[in-house]
């Protein structure tokens, strides 16, 4: 039996997912900076701030998510 996840849950789950992806993609601009790479290091910023974006997009959804638990929603 397929055992779904509680949206709360997921979108939980998508936030901490997404937090280690945005720390390892910063980790790996700053250090093809300092290795001396700056066009790999430029693409690996763009790249950044497409998952910070995304990041800040799940962050709304579990808001919601929370929003529409809290008493009086």
């Amino acid at each position: 039996m397929i055992r779904l996840e509680d949206p709360l849950a997921e979108a939980e789950r998508l936030v901490r997912e997404a937090e280690e992806r945005v720390t390892g993609k910063r980790a790996l601009s700053d250090r093809l900076e300092q290795e001396g790479h700056p066009e790999l290091a430029t693409s690996a910023r763009a790249v950044l701030a497409v998952y910070e974006r995304t990041l800040e997009l799940l962050r709304e959804h579990l808001h919601r998510e929370r929003q529409a638990r809290s008493p009086g929603s």
